[in-house]
């Protein structure tokens, strides 16, 4: 039950952080627009994601101290996971000093890197670079109190945390652009909040006694550094090839087109991006107590538990995915009131994506979380070099539904296959059980809900808003509902419903098709 009650007040938090962060992106983009030249907000989004390449230089260390935290937090009197957790901070400290000195020894190869970066803004692009780079140090230097935090299954402090984190990022970005700051707004709204971040999550750990009594600390270990890099050199690598898949898109863009389609791209994604970040925190919230079963012999629960998790989520990403595919120009349209679209077509490549991206995300987490990574590293970084192969020799000729296409073509054909096939192993079960078995509650919803889409896109395709009232509303509301009662499981169904409230569960219950318990 504790798990289960964390589980949920973790993933209530994180919904929280998303609706927070939903608010600051609907706000913060149309009013940036409006104070700042399109090219100069673009370099700031350019920026952002260039510098997540350079946070890899956690080489995955992230990850692994958390998944290694696991294993000590049991026993904290005995000395290891002080020891551990040292060493951890000892490690961020260094990776805080890496990154300062490639980052600012970079910033004047920036601007020619990039290339199609207007002359007048090389300037600008350095300096927000430069802090940049400094966040990011201070964020790999104090990060240990989040890492504590997940380990312990308390992802609802550390999202809380960063709730308001963003709420007073915004407050002072919109400030800074109404005073005239212009985009030193975005620096000064990104350093007070990450300040206060990293401050919270330290206080919650010291108030919720995570940390190991006084004389149970130990010291430093190279044997633990040693544990972290060599679980971690494993989590990199597969983090490398996601971000080459994924996170790639605006450098391509800015480089292979024109800085104009790498803002397109930053803007018509908003909302798969919002999507993947509401769905993938169901599997991320679990991941912790999946460990922890797995730690302690408990597998025939982790399997059950697992195989809801992914059948709630693949499902979660047919529902978002949908009102992705037909509301997504309309949407942008209201949203940001400039002349900003892509074919349709692209939103349907979006929705193919989001999905096969979801699997990945679930099948990925629980094998990095049990240690059994084997080839998966290979796999992706694999996946990462032939996408950015094929995006350069398809974009120049395609544009972005090109882009679009290489992604999920390497999804389906690389990582899938031997996703669900290490997944079935690991279960001493056949591949179909996995591919097909798991994922018919996807396909009962998409075989139910796609003719009403497509009947509703076409009597609402005048305008914008009569796409968002009288399709995409009913869609969200009427899939809500099919999704409820006639994709999910039973059993699972049930379980959801018994954490309910009780007078929220009288009312679900019926809805749902379940007898109220």
């Amino acid at each position: 039950m504790a798990r289960a009650k964390n589980f949920l007040k973790g993933l209530s938090a994180s919904y929280l952080l998303i609706l927070v962060n939903m608010l600051w992106t609907l706000v913060s983009l149309p009013v940036a627009l409006h104070y700042l030249e399109r090219a100069e907000y673009t370099i700031w989004l350019v920026v952002a994601q260039v510098a997540g390449y350079l946070a890899m230089i956690d080489l995955g260390t992230t990850g692994s101290g958390i998944r290694l935290l696991v294993d000590h937090k049991d026993a904290p009197s005995q000395g290891a996971y002080g020891s551990l957790i040292k060493s951890m901070w000892l490690l961020g400290l260094m990776q805080s000093a890496v990154i300062l000195a490639l980052g600012l020894g970079s910033a004047g190869l920036l601007p020619s890197l990039l290339k199609n970066i207007p002359p007048e803004l090389t300037g600008e692009l350095r300096r927000l670079w430069i802090w940049q780079v400094i966040f990011l140090a201070v964020n790999f230097a104090f990060r240990i109190g989040n890492q504590i935090l997940q380990a312990h299954q308390r992802m609802d402090l550390s999202n809380y945390a960063q709730v308001g984190a963003f709420l007073v990022n915004l407050a002072v970005l919109l400030g800074g652009l109404q005073a005239g700051l212009g985009i030193d707004s975005f620096i000064l709204a990104q350093g007070l909040s990450l300040l206060l971040m990293l401050a919270v999550m330290s206080v919650a750990c010291v108030r919720l006694k995570l940390l190991p009594a006084r004389g149970a600390w130990g010291s430093w270990s190279r044997a633990h550094l040693q544990q972290v890099f060599g679980l971690g050199s494993e989590f990199f690598l597969i983090t490398v090839g996601t971000t080459l898949t994924t996170a790639s898109q605006a450098f391509l863009l800015t480089r292979l087109i024109s800085l104009e389609a790498a803002l397109i791209w930053a803007v018509m994604t908003k909302l798969f991006t919002l999507g993947t970040q509401i769905v993938w925190r169901i599997v991320g919230m679990a991941t912790p107590a999946f460990s922890e079963m797995f730690v302690r012999g408990e597998m025939d629960r982790l399997w059950r538990r697992y195989r809801s998790v992914l059948e709630l989520s693949v499902l979660a990403s047919a529902y978002a995915g949908l009102l992705i595919a037909l509301g997504n120009n309309a949407f942008v349209e209201v949203w940001t009131r400039k002349p900003i679209a892509w074919p349709p077509l692209n939103n349907w490549l979006l929705a193919v994506w989001f999905v096969l991206l979801t699997q990945a995300c679930c099948h990925t987490s629980l094998i990095l979380y049990l240690k059994q990574v084997g080839r998966l590293k290979s796999v992706y970084l694999g996946e990462g070099l032939a996408f950015v192969l094929l995006a350069i020799i398809v974009t120049p000729r395609f544009g972005i539904s090109g882009l679009l296409g290489c992604s999920i073509v390497c999804s389906a054909l690389v990582t899938a296959p031997y996703l669900t096939h290490r997944v079935a192993k690991l279960m001493g079960q056949p591949g179909v059980a996995v591919a097909i078995e798991w994922s018919r509650p996807l396909a009962r919803f998409w075989v139910i809900m796609l003719p009403l889409g497509w009947v509703l896109a076409y009597f609402t395709r005048e305008s914008a808003w009569l796409r968002l009232l009288g399709c995409v509303l009913p869609l969200a509301v009427v899939g809500l509902f099919v999704a409820v009662r006639f994709c999910l499981p039973r059993d699972l169904l049930a379980e959801i419903l018994s954490h309910l409230p009780p007078p929220l569960r009288k009312i679900a219950a019926p809805l749902a098709g379940v007898r109220a318990g």
